[in-house]
């Protein structure tokens, strides 16, 4: 059968600066970035790459953190709704790590705007495990400049082609 289908992006805003960006020479607080650092957007990856190279800098934006009670754990009725949403037949809670207590990671809250961070960091990592619907964080790196390290599967190369790079 056929089907009309629209994909509708979001409003991306391209940086001042970020035609004049050297990722290779330019100086950085971090030399790479991941945003949500839990089991199914690769968190376990990510670590293993903190604790392989102690000699990089790298910072990680906690994510989710509106699925969470005020205990800080899950709030199962919430993730009930999103295992149905992504067709799950059982509700998914995602596993998390210990990440602050490595001397080469700095940790800190969601926030609202990464721009800074994204600016602020040589490269994004982005190794997602799960049926990822689209990665924002990969366009918006893109725009600023950054190189992204992503993993191959879902709706991540389309981000990275919309970002403009190469696969």
């Amino acid at each position: 059968y056929k089907k009309n289908v629209y994909i509708s992006y979001p409003k991306f805003i391209q940086p001042k600066d970020s035609r004049n960006v050297n990722p290779v020479k330019d100086k950085f607080e971090y030399d790479f970035m991941m945003v949500n650092p839990n089991a199914p957007k690769g968190g376990k990856i990510f670590l293993e790459i903190v604790d392989h190279y102690p000699q990089y800098k790298f910072l990680a934006i906690l994510g989710w953190q509106d699925l969470k009670d005020e205990t800080k754990n899950f709030d199962t009725k919430l993730m009930e709704l999103m295992s149905k949403a992504h067709g799950e037949k059982e509700v998914i809670i995602p596993e998390e790590f210990v990440i602050n207590n490595r001397t080469n990671l700095t940790v800190i809250d969601p926030i609202s705007n990464i721009e800074s961070y994204i600016r602020s960091s040589r490269a994004i990592l982005v190794p997602s495990q799960w049926e990822e619907a689209f990665g924002r964080v990969i366009v918006e790196s893109g725009l600023a400049g950054r190189y992204v390290i992503a993993s191959n599967q879902s709706g991540i190369p389309e981000a990275v082609s919309i970002a403009g790079m190469p696969r």
